[in-house]
């Protein structure tokens, strides 16, 4: 290989008299300026004495190498890439890999577990994402290096045989929780999770009560135990609260029955709001107000459970949020107004319109919402249009 240098003249930088053009080992073009012919001559030296080094050494390469490498610069040419950059970057990616501690997953499930006990996640959560990665643990081996846990690992554990999509969704959000922050801390190279396909979910039909079941596990609730369980039935049931994230938390002091709202400090996403009162829920909680304390029984000092007070009722059939599902099916039935449900319940009007619309009638809605205890005189209830009307009990 022959370089030369040759004259170049350029107004901007007078001083760069001779060029020397030149491949790198690389394969990329390359152009240096030089401002004497001497430099220019001695930088060319110095590359034809290379191009003889790694001349040698390519002749002792054996064919199946040299054709090897042609035909890797061919595949990379259109993406104006090197060879030796691609090499550079398989080396670094095995450094890290061999860098890495390989620390047993169950170790790491403990860090991470008391990590969240300092983070601001309410109990609830952390309970889940422990009893989660307990499982996962023992799926994968907890002595197994959580930088050998890899996407196939992580897939048949969220779609084991048996598991629903609901579940197999919960799987995958908490395992991709863990590997994030083992990433974060430098245990893995990448999160195993990511490449694993979101389960779909097809969301069921909401179950809700008929105003005659209604009317019947309310006077279970106020039979039962001394009626302790009736405040939380009734706020879930006429007032559409979640039950364990709303109204297990709710304290009689943000219950304001003369200007009938409840206020709702820790609601979903932890989004406050004030939700009113219907008229009939009014009168049932009248009875049990108090200025201050849990509106909910404590579950472990209940003898009584909500499993009691339904099965009392005569309700077999029983899904998760059966009762904030009513409260939000009769009142949107009753108003048509789905943007104002939806800001009642907390929700958006178009979940509002996909799974609550058209599953009761006005006149059921009507009858639901005239539940009151027996004897209770004169109820003041919704409108058809949402406004307030009077109406018999």
């Amino acid at each position: 290989m022959t370089i030369a240098p040759r004259p170049h003249s350029d107004p901007k930088r007078p001083s760069l008299r001779w060029l020397i053009e030149y491949t790198d080992p690389s394969g990329k073009r390359r152009r240096k300026f030089f401002r004497s012919k001497r430099e220019a001559q001695l930088f060319a030296s110095n590359l034809q004495s290379e191009a003889r080094g790694a001349g040698l050494e390519a002749a002792s390469l054996s064919p199946a190498e040299r054709r090897a490498h042609v035909e890797a610069l061919e595949k990379l040419r259109p993406y104006n890439v090197s060879l030796l950059d691609v090499v550079n970057a398989y080396v670094a990616g095995r450094e890290r890999e061999a860098a890495l501690q390989h620390r047993p997953i169950g170790e790491l499930v403990e860090e991470f577990i008391g990590a969240l006990a300092t983070s601001n996640l309410r109990p609830s959560t952390i309970d889940s994402l422990t009893s989660e990665l307990g499982h996962f643990c023992r799926f994968v081996g907890e002595d197994q290096p959580v930088a050998h846990v890899g996407e196939e690992d992580c897939r048949r554990y969220v779609f084991a045989a048996g598991a629903s999509p609901r579940t197999s969704t919960n799987r995958r959000l908490r395992l991709s929780r863990f590997f994030r922050w083992t990433l974060k801390q430098g245990h893995v190279l990448a999160n195993p999770v990511e490449a694993v396909e979101r389960p779909r979910n097809e969301a069921p039909r909401p179950s809700i009560l008929s105003p005659q079941q209604a009317r019947a596990l309310m006077e279970s609730a106020a039979e039962l135990a001394g009626g302790k369980w009736l405040p939380y039935v009734a706020c879930c049931l006429f007032a559409g609260l979640r039950p364990q994230a709303e109204c297990e938390r709710l304290d009689w002091s943000d219950v304001d029955l003369a200007a009938r709202t409840i206020v709702v400090r820790s609601g979903k996403l932890r989004q406050r709001r004030v939700v009113e009162i219907p008229a009939n829920a009014v009168k049932w909680l009248a009875s049990y107000a108090r200025q201050s304390g849990p509106v909910a029984p404590e579950k472990k000092r209940s003898s009584t459970t909500l499993r009691d007070v339904r099965e009392h009722a005569g309700i077999r059939e029983w899904q998760a949020d059966v009762l904030r599902h009513s409260a939000l099916t009769y009142r949107l039935a009753l108003t048509g107004d789905e943007a104002r449900v939806a800001q009642w319940g907390g929700n958006s009007p178009g979940t509002l319109h996909r799974h609550y619309r058209a599953l009761a009638t006005g006149e059921q809605a009507r009858e639901f919402f005239d539940i009151v205890p027996d004897g209770s005189g004169e109820l003041i209830r919704f409108g058809s249009a949402g406004e307030e009307a009077e109406a018999q009990a």
